[in-house]
């Protein structure tokens, strides 16, 4: 369980950094 709880929480992390800079990009873009 917490192994598997570790691999959710960085996945969630990686899907943040990754949505961060393609917001920034959108906004760069408008």
């Amino acid at each position: 369980m917490k192994i598997s709880n570790k691999y959710v929480a960085i996945n969630l992390d990686n899907i943040v950094l990754n949505v961060q800079p393609r917001q920034q990009e959108g906004k760069k873009g408008s």
